[in-house]
């Protein structure tokens, strides 16, 4: 098992590999906001908005958006579907 540094550092090199506008709907999902008003906020379409999220739970080896808060407090995500 990891320590909390490790994770911590694991996300991080995680997180770089977003892209700017990603790294711009991770941090408004993890302020709570919705779909539709990340789309208002950014000028874009709620399908743009959901083509990023798809994009970040992808590159961050998430399966649902309330992984993305989650790591975001420090809960490490639990897979309990990846084989060993």
């Amino acid at each position: 098992m990891l320590n909390n540094d490790s994770e911590t550092m694991d996300m991080n090199s995680s997180l770089d590999m977003l892209s700017l506008t990603e790294q711009n709907v991770f941090d408004k999902i993890i302020k709570g906001k919705s779909n539709r008003e990340i789309a208002n906020d950014l000028y874009v379409s709620i399908n743009t908005v959901k083509t990023h999220v798809k994009r970040i739970l992808i590159k961050l080896d998430l399966k649902k958006r309330q992984e993305i808060i989650h790591i975001a407090m420090g809960i490490p995500p639990v897979n309990i579907n990846k084989s060993q």
